[in-house]
């Protein structure tokens, strides 16, 4: 958890103020045009807390607020602190039988120039669908307005995952291009590929969100990756971006 918070934090830092919001177009039935074993679906948000400092028993509430934004059923009781030096992280988990969820904040601080202390704090919420890509795009809009309500400036993301048996890899290369980008209107960006992985960065007319990448406007990312040990193929839409391929 640690690893993926030092991800998110890092992200933020790269990717503030590029992204706009709200999509046209429904990217979860372009996701769904290819024929998959498994599906799942995410919805990720991080950003930044700039409103006052935040005690712990702060921290607490504006979890609550959310996880009642969020229709969860929870306590204070419930969320874990975690203190190490410098830094403070509130979690609140919930696993249910559709979807588990976990909000944090993170409060960061050290010394800065003539001793004076510096705090940032921020938030991350991921909304993980089992077996499902129905709800997604609801929730990236109730995350969306959520951070709105409680002072968070950060950005929301929409994860679709598929799953085929076995090395496909090579085979649904070709289909990913024709059937999801086709479908979206995109243009590839650029690729990456190896032996296991393929990755793709586009841009489609049909979606707002969108982020500048070394001076080019990216809203949608395709990860190929075959898990030789599971002997499964796993596909990934992000939209506007994965944040695990940084």
């Amino acid at each position: 958890m640690k690893i993926k918070i030092a991800i998110i934090i890092l992200t933020i830092a790269i990717l503030a103020g590029y992204v706009t919001r709200v999509e046209k177009h429904n990217i979860q039935d372009a996701f769904l045009e290819i024929k998959y074993d498994e599906v799942s679906s995410a919805v990720e948000g991080f950003g930044e807390y700039k409103s006052s400092y935040a005690t712990e028993e702060d921290s607490k509430n504006i979890i609550m607020t959310m996880a009642d934004i969020l229709e969860m059923r929870a306590d204070r009781e419930d969320i874990i602190i975690n203190n190490v030096k410098g830094r403070r992280e509130a979690t609140l988990y919930k696993q249910t039988k559709n979807c588990d969820v976990t909000i944090e904040f993170i409060t960061h601080e050290e010394e800065g120039s003539n001793n004076v202390m510096m705090c940032t704090q921020y938030v991350y919420v991921l909304m993980d669908f089992k077996n499902s890509t129905q709800y997604t795009q609801t929730y990236r809009e109730v995350v969306e307005k959520m951070f709105d309500k409680t002072g968070v400036s950060g950005n929301v993301y929409t994860h679709y995952n598929g799953i085929t048996k076995g090395n496909t890899k090579e085979s649904l290369r070709d289909n990913i291009s024709n059937i999801i980008l086709k479908s979206m209107n995109a243009k590839t960006v650029s690729e990456y590929s190896d032996d296991t992985s393929t990755i793709i960065y586009a841009y489609s007319d049909k979606i707002d969100d969108s982020i500048e990448v070394n001076g080019k406007d990216i809203n949608m990312n395709i990860t190929v990756t075959y898990s030789e040990a599971d002997d499964k193929t796993i596909y990934t839409l992000s939209t506007p971006i994965n944040n695990s391929d940084f």
